[in-house]
């Protein structure tokens, strides 16, 4: 036999559930293979302390189990904290996008127009206001009988 099946079946031979014939094989091993000896005696002293261990009671999974949920129960007033904490961070953030959606609003000219063409207009209000008082085309005229 190989290490490999024998690391697979050595719990199996511990608990005496292999066939006669694979039983004298891995005796036969474990006497020629100091590896798997060594191997064979970490897992047996473990198997005998785990004898040693007193058998529980049929009610101590239910107990265990009793106890967790005891102590796992939330706080009410935990609870209620988180919650009135999200609702607060909510409140926040709603409070944050309204105000920045009333910033960007006002920033609009009433008008629709961009900023950049509320300035040209406010350039042109501004340097050519008086050229409504001219003639143009009279100063067109005086201009070629110059």
């Amino acid at each position: 036999m190989k290490c490999d099946s024998i690391h697979s079946n050595i719990i199996f031979y511990l608990d005496g559930e292999l066939p006669p014939e694979e039983t004298a094989a891995i005796k036969k091993h474990l006497n020629e293979c100091s590896t798997c000896s060594k191997l064979f005696s970490e897992i047996s002293k473990t198997y005998k302390l785990a004898e040693s261990v007193p058998p529980l009671s049929g009610d101590f999974t239910s107990s265990v189990m009793e106890k967790v949920k005891t102590e796992v129960k939330a706080d009410p007033y935990t609870r209620q904290f988180v919650t009135f904490t999200r609702r607060i961070a909510a409140a926040v953030l709603l409070m944050l996008v309204g105000f920045s959606i009333t910033v960007i609003l006002a920033q609009r000219p009433a008008n629709g127009l961009s900023r950049e063409d509320t300035n040209q207009q406010e350039f042109i209000d501004y340097y050519f206001a008086d050229l409504e008082t001219y003639d143009i085309e009279s100063y067109y005229e005086n201009q070629e009988n110059k």
